[in-house]
């Protein structure tokens, strides 16, 4: 069993401005510690006795739990059955409080966190296949001159429809405070707003846009390939995300799972 000294810190993680990670600063040590879930963390006073002190198990913030700071800052996690506004204080204090943390569990610093080991990230492989579609009409036309010109209008349409999307999927994740990066590791399990109807509405939105710009500028392409682009996200992406929702969240994603669709 490994046991280290130093004291709490929050980590300022890069790209996400305001959030912080749980960590311990440790002498001799280039980069920060971060606690993990399983191993025993102690936090002492400033006289020298024990704060607290158990086995840390990280759960997901509520979506209603804040602390009572003067900064913006804010964590995916906090320790079970301590109140996130007192967990936070502790990580934030000036000077900062000294612990001691034994790694009861075989790990390597830095920790690595669990992510969905998705294969492609979806923006790149919209735009890989909108792209195709485009220079397959270079090509091959498929022109919508004899068409009803509603047919444009359509288009635009499904471009705007495929833009509220992603518009409603964002800001629910922004309320709930959790990342959009397919390969990052999710803190909280959104199940509100449009996701009320849809598992993967970032993705409904970009089916619509594939749809929807080439049928706009005139052209079939983007509604032929269609199907690849659903396909290539079932495959490559939405079932390792799955996976690991499942993972992290067990029955909670399970329920979830079982009464909304995966698409519309």
């Amino acid at each position: 069993m490994e046991k280290y000294e130093g004291h709490l810190e929050g980590y300022w993680e890069q790209g996400w401005e305001g959030r912080i990670e749980y960590s311990l600063f440790i002498e001799g040590i280039g980069h920060p510690f971060f606690l993990q879930s399983g191993d025993r963390l102690t936090i002492f006073n400033e006289d020298g006795s024990v704060l607290w002190s158990d086995v840390l198990h990280f759960v997901a913030r509520g979506a209603r739990d804040s602390h009572n700071m003067p900064n913006g800052i804010w964590a995916d996690t906090k320790q079970a059955n301590v109140p996130y506004a007192q967990w936070i204080e502790w990580f934030w204090r000036k000077p900062p409080l000294k612990a001691t943390y034994e790694v009861i569990a075989d790990k390597t610093l830095p920790a690595q966190k669990e992510h969905a080991e998705v294969k492609i990230h979806p923006p790149v492989l919209t735009m890989l296949i909108l792209v195709y579609a485009f220079a397959m009409h270079w090509f091959f036309p498929v022109p919508l001159t004899t068409l009803p010109r509603p047919v444009k209008a359509l288009g635009v349409g499904l471009v705007f429809a495929g833009l509220a999307f992603a518009f409603l999927a964002v800001r629910e994740f922004t309320r709930a405070h959790t990342t959009l990066n397919p390969h990052g590791s999710a803190a909280t399990l959104v199940t509100s707003g449009v996701y009320r109807f849809s598992r993967n509405p970032i993705y409904v939105g970009f089916v619509c846009a594939l749809i929807g710009i080439p049928l706009a500028l005139g052209t079939l392409w983007g509604a032929m390939f269609s199907p690849m682009l659903v396909w290539g996200l079932n495959t490559l992406v939405i079932r390792y995300e799955e996976a690991h929702l499942e993972k992290r969240f067990g029955d909670e994603y399970a329920r979830y799972k079982s009464r909304v669709r995966r698409w519309l």
